[in-house]
């Protein structure tokens, strides 16, 4: 038995594929991944990437809310001033009607 499992061991170390898929089976219940520390340093710049994006993505997201917001005061703005023209218009034909009469 122990003659089984050096030549198993042997056969593992020396093909790099199946120690990979002996690892595998052996680590399905760990809530863990081991990493190189290339790998990890290049996960820890990207997160710092994130952290910066997700900053800038709030900034323009204020950006664009105070937009919107000068938007709809320039419409509401811009409605007035259509009203009080209407008004005048009218206001100025039915004077021209009133002193057309007399």
């Amino acid at each position: 038995m122990e003659k089984f499992l050096y030549s198993k061991l042997a056969i593992l170390l020396t093909s790099p594929v199946l120690f990979l898929l002996f690892q595998q089976e052996n680590c399905t219940n760990k809530n863990y991944v081991q990493i190189s520390m290339e790998s990890y340093a290049r996960m820890s710049g990207l997160d710092d990437q994130v952290v910066n994006m997700e900053s800038q993505v709030k900034d323009l997201e204020s950006k664009l809310s105070a937009a919107y917001s000068e938007l709809d005061n320039k419409e509401n703005l811009v409605k007035q001033h259509a009203k009080v023209a209407e008004e005048a218009v009218s206001g100025s034909t039915y004077c021209m009607n009133v002193h057309k009469l007399k």
